[in-house]
């Protein structure tokens, strides 16, 4: 067992590395502090930090990792979860910037525990609560060693977050035991990651200063490796994906207790979600594989495909997904994807296809797509975090609000924003909601709708992102007309194509302004 007793001589190796590092404040850019906040800032410079942390009225920590940095792990980390109403415990929280981020993302309880780090000689604990103090967090905190963090001590919670944790113990294997016993849902692990090039499970051991001269940095597991003792210890599912900074260097991995990929994210999604609608007992997905239908789905992605954009070994956020049927355009492009859609029937569905889909293959697609329950018209989904791609193919228009959906993209889009939807003729921006029948699996969840115009749909991309294209072309079928100055035969329904992107996105394929006339595809 580790006993922090058996390392305190790195520990205060440790502790002579870390005086190397400035203990200085930080004040955004052009602020010059006074009263409270000039007292706020005196503290934190008494202290190092590794998290940067706003603590408000100009103070921010000066952690050795940015803001910019933590965000974007905190994106990575929290992104596939959902933690209002959940109970967290933070395992090695030191300044506890990411205690403080599950709160701010509505966990209910949560718990941040350390002891090598909150130790005097570097004076974590502190830190955490001079953080906790300015923030005014109802969060918990425990000095607790490792080895001792047992249910019968701590009990149990929905997430239990392990990151930065597992290549600084000795013994890391009792530590997965522990942190599979203390979970009940998901685990979240954040490691250093070693041996990228051997396809077996393995892991590099480090007796000295070998990795990043850090006398505390004990092990190197590959992917491979880290997958395989989380399996062990007791997790069903594994989902790996790269550090959002440093890639393959480290890697995170969310460990579910249930291999169903939508058990986890319907317990997580919002409870307003789970009340407000009981799946009915059964549901014909006709409305879904007709061959109408199909033959437009065909058209679509033949389309998407067609515009040259990149849409391969990214993040990808699906709005609105039904049954997963444009699901397997970004799997098969190695994409992670994280699909959101509210019924329930259509998620179990969903579930069913995907694996349908790959189970001839020995393929790890299924691996790579998390389902996230969520009413789009009700609900926050800011949660999310931010994706690469966000893909809203066939949603905006089942939407009563689609202003609020629009919203949603700028909140959780980094780069590029897919938006296919059928809308109205005419130049004015108008949203013109729509009665739709929520009996069918494929129609608006509370039985309105919507088919804005072109000219309402443009603005509205337009109000939250800096670059807005309509393709010169449009898919080959009937519902995406290529002449916008009459309209199509009466009760036909007319689709539009739009993308909006963060950087420009030069290219003969994509205009600017509304064309009066495209080609087919």
């Amino acid at each position: 067992m580790l006993r922090s007793v058996k390392i305190r001589p790195k520990l205060k190796r440790l502790v002579r590395w870390l005086d190397g590092a400035a203990r200085h404040g930080l004040t955004r850019k052009g602020r010059s502090l006074d009263g409270p906040s000039a007292e706020l800032l005196a503290q934190v410079r008494r202290y190092f930090w590794f998290h940067s942390i706003d603590l408000g009225n100009g103070v921010v920590t000066p952690g050795n990792k940015s803001l910019p940095a933590l965000r974007a792990e905190a994106d990575a980390i929290f992104g596939p979860l959902g933690l209002r109403g959940k109970s967290v415990l933070d395992i090695g929280a030191w300044n506890g910037y990411f205690s403080f981020e599950a709160k701010r993302r509505q966990a209910e309880r949560v718990l941040a525990t350390d002891h090598h780090c909150w130790s005097p000689e570097i004076n974590g604990r502190a830190t955490f609560d001079l953080a906790r103090a300015a923030l005014g967090l109802e969060i918990e905190g425990l000095d607790i060693d490792v080895p001792d963090l047992v249910p019968d001590r701590v009990g149990q919670f929905d997430v239990v977050l392990f990151l930065g944790v597992f290549y600084h113990l000795v013994d890391p294997i009792r530590a997965l035991h522990n942190l599979a016993a203390l979970t009940k849902e998901v685990a979240v692990v954040e490691t250093h990651l070693d041996l990228r090039g051997l396809e077996r499970p393995a892991m590099v051991f480090y007796p000295g200063t070998e990795l990043n001269n850090d006398p505390t940095n004990w092990w190197g597991p590959n992917r491979q490796c880290m997958e395989a003792l989380l399996r062990l210890v007791g997790f069903e599912r594994v989902v790996y994906q790269p550090h959002p900074l440093v890639k393959g260097a480290r890697g995170i991995f969310h460990a579910y207790k249930n291999s169903s990929p939508t058990l986890t994210r319907t317990a997580s999604a919002p409870k307003a979600v789970a009340s407000q609608r009981n799946p009915v007992a059964v549901v014909d997905f006709h409305d879904f594989h007709n061959n109408h239908y199909l033959r437009i789905n065909q058209r679509r992605l033949e389309h998407l495909a067609s515009l040259g954009l990149s849409l391969s070994g990214s993040t990808v956020l699906e709005l609105g997904a039904g049954i997963g049927d444009l699901s397997t355009f970004f799997l098969d492009r190695e994409n992670e994807v994280t699909s959101v859609e509210a019924r329930a029937e259509n998620i179990e569905r969903m579930r069913t296809n995907i694996a349908a889909s790959y189970s001839a293959y020995s393929s790890r697609a299924t691996q790579r797509h998390r389902i996230v329950r969520l009413d789009l018209d009700k609900d926050d989904g800011t949660f999310l975090g931010q994706f690469d791609v966000v893909h809203s193919y066939g949603i905006l228009y089942h939407l009563r609000d689609p202003a609020r959906l629009i919203r949603l993209m700028d909140a959780t889009c980094r780069r590029l924003c897919l938006v296919e939807t059928c809308v109205s003729f005419g130049v004015e921006a108008v949203i013109n909601p729509t009665p739709e029948d929520a009996a069918l699996a494929s129609q608006a969840f509370d039985g309105v709708g919507c088919r804005p115009t072109r000219a309402w749909l443009f603005d509205a991309l337009k109000s939250v992102f800096p670059h807005v294209y309509v393709p010169t072309t449009q898919p080959n079928h009937e519902e995406f007309p290529v002449d916008w100055t009459r309209p199509g035969p009466s009760g036909q329904l007319a689709r539009a194509v739009f993308v909006a992107s963060r950087q420009p996105l030069p290219s003969p394929l994509l205009t600017e302004s509304l064309p009066d006339f495209q080609t087919r595809c």
